[in-house]
């Protein structure tokens, strides 16, 4: 091999051996730069708990707060009257720190679809739409 391609050959490698320093040194800022949707088919793996509130969050850290439903005191808090008017309304109210997931109301009404509820304030109320008064129950599932 003559002396030439030598000098080529090892300047060559100079050359390439360099842009990949360069690529290296400059991954990070790449990975930065990338804005939009990134689809990974693939587990991540040791990734850092999260710090800032646009951080992602891991599996781990996540299952630290417990906040799962499990971990959640629920009770049913209920009201009922035996004569609720025309167009009247019952409530039933959550307690201190409780806050209402969802509620209901139970009519003793003779007439299908005679009342309606809706979530207020710290609980639920209940309508009475039917034409007489009756029995009305409203109840809210209250949780912390």
């Amino acid at each position: 091999m003559s002396k030439k391609i030598k000098i080529f050959l090892a300047i060559l490698v100079i050359i390439i051996g360099l842009g990949g320093l360069y690529l290296t040194m400059n991954f990070k800022k790449v990975l930065s730069a990338v804005n939009g949707v990134i689809n990974i088919s693939a587990r991540l793996a040791g990734v850092s708990s999260p710090v800032n509130s646009n951080d992602a969050a891991t599996k781990a850290y996540v299952d630290s707060l417990n906040a799962a439903p499990s971990n959640w005191n629920c009770v049913v808090r209920s009201n009922s009257t035996s004569s609720l008017p025309t167009n009247g309304a019952i409530d039933a109210y959550c307690q201190g720190a409780e806050k209402v997931i969802s509620g209901g109301c139970l009519s003793g009404c003779s007439a299908a679809n005679t009342h309606s509820g809706i979530p207020i304030n710290q609980g639920w109320r209940c309508y009475n739409l039917y034409s007489e008064s009756c029995n009305y129950s409203a109840y809210a599932n209250c949780c912390q």
